[in-house]
């Protein structure tokens, strides 16, 4: 058989495929795929980080990370970010922990006349509404705030004790909705951003764990983690922001293990000036020249200390553009093995061994117990 008549055997096939299960459930050519598209973050440093563009749209995106690490803005952030170049975005906002400021998001710059929430706490009544949700078509964006906070119904019968304790029950019921909605979302190419809290574990090597299972990992195209690093306070004590570091932990549409550090101010949100100022210093945009910073041959663009140059890019809005810009076009350009490594990761790999060498134990009578890479051993 030849190539155009598998063709058009195959084109045959399509038609009686989309007449039983529809046009969106028909095989495809890959050719004929979509592009994959994006929504930035509204943060050049962590659009950088997840490969130069932002979370790809129609796919599952967690963000995970300790209290206070600024999860909620990011979401808040890119939702802002995304209702300002699209004018006809609708977003869906799932508020499992009831915590969501109205006041907050609106300051960030979103639309509260563009964004649904649900503040459902029975897992599987909101789960299914955001599935249904997502299916209708209507928004561009979903957001879970938080996987933590979801209550199996079995935990709010009436009745049923506080402390009564259902093992494992919310990572199966998010087990059985990760399928279902990466499904939706490819479909109605609507992005789900997925919130999840760290806890701490008792265990010799890993000290942090999520805690409503690990089918997730599977089924998000990116995963995002979180730290706050320091907590920054002006001369009278008071405490004005945090320093985030955040890591791509998988990262299928761009290389992963990437890093970068932001600053979130109190009230306000991530300092992206602040967080440019620093890109276009490490990528060479602006030349740092040990006592002062300079941009290009110019005299005229030559500050005395980082402070100067941030509180010029935050008076001229043009010359921040044209900042943001260069930086942009300077990381596209440069290698993938270049940019924003994490340089920790090969010194955390290697004492994560030694902990584990050290770890084995040798009783009395020679047998020898592993931390599980080696069978039991008995001579």
């Amino acid at each position: 058989m030849t190539l155009e008549e598998k063709m058009a055997k195959l084109k045959e096939m399509q038609k009686e495929q989309a007449k039983k299960y529809g046009e969106k459930n028909t095989v495809k050519l890959a050719n004929d795929l979509n592009k994959l598209e994006y929504y930035s973050t509204g943060i050049l440093g962590m659009d950088l980080m997840l490969g130069g563009f932002g979370i790809p749209r129609g796919r599952l995106i967690s963000i995970s990370g300790t209290e206070s690490s600024c999860k909620t803005t990011t979401a808040l952030t890119t939702i802002a970010t995304a209702m300002k170049k699209d004018k006809d975005l609708l977003c869906y906002y799932y508020d499992a922990e009831n915590a969501l400021s109205t006041e907050y998001a609106e300051s960030l710059g979103v639309d509260l006349s563009r964004l649904v929430v649900d503040d459902t706490q029975v897992a599987e009544e909101g789960l299914t509404k955001l599935r249904d949700s997502i299916a209708s078509g209507l928004y561009g964006i979903a957001v879970l705030d938080s996987t933590n906070a979801l209550s199996p119904s079995k935990d709010t019968e009436d009745g049923s004790e506080i402390t009564a304790v259902s093992m494992a029950m919310r990572a199966r019921i998010l087990s059985n909705a990760y399928p279902q909605l990466v499904g939706v979302c490819a479909k109605n190419n609507c992005t789900l951003i997925v919130i999840e809290q760290i806890r701490q574990s008792i265990g010799f090597i890993s000290t942090e764990v999520n805690t409503v299972g690990n089918s997730g990992k599977f089924y998000f195209s990116q995963r995002i983690m979180m730290r706050r690093q320091t907590k920054v306070t002006e001369e009278n004590g008071v405490a004005i922001s945090n320093e985030v570091k955040v890591k791509t932990i998988k990262n299928k549409v761009a290389p992963p293990f990437r890093t970068c550090e932001l600053t979130c101010i109190y009230g306000k949100g991530f300092d992206t000036v602040i967080d440019t100022a620093n890109l276009a210093i490490q990528l060479g945009i602006v030349q740092d020249k040990g006592h002062s910073y300079k941009k290009g041959t110019s005299e005229e663009k030559k500050w005395s200390s980082k402070d100067k140059f941030v509180e010029y890019l935050k008076s001229d809005n043009e010359f921040f553009e044209k900042i943001k810009s260069e930086t942009l076009s300077a990381y596209k350009g440069m290698k993938s093995t270049e940019v924003m490594q994490d340089e920790d990761l090969t010194d955390k790999i290697n004492a994560e061994k030694e902990i584990l060498e050290d770890l084995k134990v040798t009783s009395k009578d020679n047998s020898t117990v592993s931390d599980g890479s080696d069978e039991f051993k008995d001579e």
